[in-house]
């Protein structure tokens, strides 16, 4: 199997700006069907849990050293846009939030660095099924501080 179809919640999606840990653009491909694992992994691939975030499920991360591109259902890009002369994202990007859903094309690649050798997955296309953009909040949590009418347990 060369790639494969998988709908997954998307977390973590660093699809317009590098990833502070990794370096890289990168999405977490997320609560992933029994099928989903036993396809990517017939292709080589880890597929990850954490105890940490159970809501994460069964996940693969997708990484890349170029921003990915993302679309709507409809085919509106979402990002993926080239960047600003300073290197930050272009106003034209939406940001992805967590708990976004969406359909990703997945492949892999084979790679070799120093001693170690493995199998990465390779995002091919990320349509986006229900966008929940990501806000920054700082507002939000303004308003939240500052609204008296409620007890803050």
């Amino acid at each position: 199997m060369e790639r494969v179809k998988v709908k997954a919640d998307l977390y973590w999606a660093s699809t317009d700006r590098v990833n502070d840990n990794s370096s890289k653009y990168q999405v977490d491909l997320c609560n992933l069907s029994d099928a989903a694992v036993k396809a990517l992994e017939s292709m080589g691939l880890e597929v990850k849990t954490k105890d940490s975030a159970p809501q994460m499920g069964s996940f693969i991360t997708c990484k890349s050293k170029l921003p990915i591109k993302s679309y709507m259902d409809d085919g509106q890009q979402l990002t993926g846009f080239p960047p600003k002369d300073d290197g930050t994202p272009s106003p034209q990007s939406v940001k992805i939030g967590n708990g976004s859903t969406g359909v990703a094309l997945v492949g892999f690649y084979d790679w070799t660095y120093k001693n170690k050798s493995g199998v990465s997955p390779s995002l091919n296309k990320l349509v986006v099924t229900n966008l929940i953009k990501y806000e920054d909040g700082v507002e939000d949590i303004v308003t939240l501080m500052d609204d008296d009418e409620e007890e803050i347990l």
